[in-house]
């Protein structure tokens, strides 16, 4: 590479400090103005090349008009005689790459994030792009802030639309290495703001065109606390890191290594006060375009931030002693279930955890939140004479088992339709200060075809194949003509079609479950259930936008949920990126550390050979479920025990397996939610 000059015009170069492909990096004393700088020289060899000398000179040009917190600034560009130099401002600090490696807070992740996606929107407001963005060209500064180098480099070619997924798979590189503590029930914003930074990830992955980086900040914002001082400032600067920081910022071979082997684009965010004033610029078109940007800034921070999201667990009934009085009480239990899982559904701010991921927890109510990461349980008790059923409703803290609420009445055994048409003003009363969803609707059915549909065999032990589909299916088709705003029956008839496809993979079953579940759609816009299960049968037929499409509108309806982060995993895998899938799968057990999340991403790790981490996760999920571990079992042994991987008690894996077939099949179905009546199986 030739030898290193020690001056250049009035700078005295103090340190060599990277190479790039065609550039070396300095840092060095300016002796005119007395302070640090960082020096950018094309080599001598690399700027005989034909217009080499011209494309450096024109992207140091575009980036002159930079000024933003989160880009390091260019300060000149020197005619070197036989080269050109550019003066940069020289960066305290780490690599975000180093960072992400020695684990971030959830906080600061989404906070630098936030920055970073700030200044590449502002970037691109003026027509410039970064062409290389990687964690290595970011330095978050001892302040905790971000800073973004390379800007105006020339050396590497790149659009706004390869910044967008530069931009992706940066953010997945800081949802990898964010840490902190998971928050169980109410979202806390730290977990919550993961999780959104996770899904823009993935839209940043799927949508074409991808979001703009201006409308990903301005969803990210949200999630920064205004007025909060940076979170988790920067360490203590280790020796050398000033260095460093300048050094970091062009394309070194690691850093060129480590891009090349990043996952394509993924998701982004927002913007943060400048600490100092902006320069301004001298091109008025520059002005006003950066005058768009800012205001369309401002109004997003003014927007208002949503409510902690509510992780509501609805508990199947529980009899007094000596249990209900055959199947008449049965399915009173069952149609109040029904009734509990629709009206709580449409309750603003309230996610209701899937019947699926609920049942299978036999446990106390504080013991059941826990399995499911729910704050709240929502639990029902019958206690039964001849005729009639004294039912309690009652909320339940997840977090220490207080009871928030409560709630009796008498209910006629031979009339569950009364009884679940009472449920909704109990729930109005029991979340007063909630509210309901636009496009929340009552249950709306016929008593008798609420009757026949509590008669209906729902769970996942029905075979679809036995002779009883299609004369099971007639029945539905006749309850839904009766009663055509049932809910209920339109997502048991989309099950039962999933389950048949399953069986026999006639494509004519899909297509009439997604049809079916268009019509859901349109009888409760306000309801995910219709959502879930078009993503679970759009996902089996293959149809990915058709998928993506009712992922995005459930994130749309619950913004944040960690389960949006399983749907977009299962969609990476679908479509042959299990491994990125397999981050968006850890932030939602990080964020939600639910026996099914985690047993899921158990499953996941296992299949992708990284079976330490499964085997820690798979004894998670299993601590969580009452009773699942004996004392002693190997189960409880240290992670990567080999001794205790070979030694799992089989009976417990058993119970585990049928707890995940179950699972599986239910999600399969896209959460029908539907209790099971007496005398069909259920987990």
């Amino acid at each position: 590479m030739g030898s290193h000059p020690s001056r250049i015009g009035p700078y005295r170069i103090e340190a060599h400090l990277a190479s790039g492909a065609t550039c070396d990096v300095y840092r060095a004393w300016d002796e005119l103005l007395g302070r640090p700088v960082a020096l950018r020289r094309l080599r001598p060899e690399a700027a005989r090349a034909a217009g080499a000398r011209e494309r450096f000179r024109r992207a140091a040009r575009a980036a002159a008009g930079l000024d933003h917190p989160a880009i390091a600034r260019l300060h000149a560009l020197v005619d070197g005689g036989d080269t050109d130099v550019l003066v940069l401002e020289l960066i305290a600090g780490e690599s975000l790459a180093r960072r992400c490696q020695d684990g971030l807070d959830a906080a600061l992740a989404v906070r630098l994030a936030a920055e970073i996606a700030s200044g590449v929107a502002a970037a691109h407001a003026l027509g410039v792009a970064h062409g290389g963005l990687a964690p290595e060209k970011v330095i978050v500064t001892p302040a905790g802030h971000a800073k973004m180098l390379g800007f105006g480099s020339g050396e590497e070619g790149g659009d706004e639309r390869s910044d967008l997924r530069s931009l992706g798979a940066l953010l997945e590189a800081m949802l990898a290495g964010a840490s902190g503590a998971p928050a169980t029930g109410s979202w806390q914003p730290a977990t919550a703001a993961a999780a959104v930074l996770a899904e823009l990830a993935a839209r940043l992955a799927f949508e074409e065109p991808p979001p703009t980086a201006a409308t990903a900040a301005a969803l990210l914002r949200r999630q920064v606390t205004p007025g909060a001082p940076p979170a988790s400032p920067a360490r203590a600067t280790p020796p050398g890191a000033t260095a460093q920081a300048a050094a970091v910022s062009f394309a070194t071979p690691a850093a060129a290594a480590a891009k090349d082997a990043a996952p394509p684009g993924a998701g982004a965010a927002g913007g943060y006060a400048p600490h100092t004033p902006w320069r301004f610029l001298r091109s008025p078109v520059a002005v006003a375009a950066l005058a768009a940007a800012a205001l369309a800034g401002v109004a997003a921070w003014l927007l208002p931030r949503p409510p902690p999201v509510l992780r509501l667990a609805i508990a199947r009934p529980a009899f007094a002693a000596g249990g209900g009085l055959g199947v008449a009480v049965d399915r009173l239990a069952a149609g109040l279930q029904t009734a509990l899982l629709h009206d709580a559904a449409g309750l603003d701010g309230v996610d209701v955890l899937p019947a699926e991921e609920v049942d299978p927890v036999a446990a106390p109510p504080r013991a059941l939140a826990r399995a499911v990461a729910a704050g709240e349980v929502l639990a029902s008790r019958l206690s039964c004479q001849r005729e009639t059923c004294e039912v309690s409703l009652s909320r339940i803290s997840g977090s220490d088992g207080r009871l928030l609420w409560t709630q009796t009445l008498e209910a006629q055994v031979a009339d569950p339709y009364l009884l679940a048409a009472a449920v909704q003003g109990y729930l109005d009363k029991a979340y007063a200060g909630r509210g309901r969803r636009a496009g929340a609707r009552p249950l709306a059915v016929r008593p008798r075809d609420f009757e026949r549909y509590l008669a209906l065999p729902q769970g996942c032990g029905s075979a679809p194949e036995d002779g009883r589909s299609a004369s099971r299916l007639a029945e539905i088709e006749a309850l839904r003509a009766g009663s055509p705003g049932f809910l209920e029956a339109a997502l048991l008839e989309a099950a039962l079609l999933r389950r048949r496809y399953a069986a026999r993979r006639d494509p004519a079953d899909l297509d009439r479950a997604l049809e079916v579940l268009r019509q859901g759609r349109e009888l409760a816009p306000a309801d995910p259930r219709p959502l879930r299960g078009e993503a679970a049968a759009a996902l089996l037929a293959r149809r990915w936008e058709r998928a993506r499409g009712a992922i995005d509108a459930l994130g749309r309806l619950l913004p944040g949920d960690p389960d949006l982060l399983i749907w977009r995993a299962r969609l990476l895998a679908a479509r042959g990126d299990p491994r990125r899938g397999l981050e968006l799968l850890r932030a939602a057990a990080r964020s939600s550390p639910s026996w099914a999340h985690l047993a899921i991403l158990a499953g996941v790790e296992t299949r992708l050979g990284e079976g330490a981490a499964a085997h820690s996760h798979l004894r998670q999920a299993l601590a969580s479920l009452p009773a699942a571990v004996p004392p002693g079992s190997p189960l409880a042994w240290p992670p990567g025990s080999k001794a205790g991987a070979d030694a799992a008690d089989a009976a417990v894996l058993a119970r585990f397996d049928s707890l995940l077939l179950d699972y599986a099949c239910a999600q399969q179905q896209g959460g029908a939610g539907g209790p099971a009546p007496a005398g069909d199986a259920n987990p």
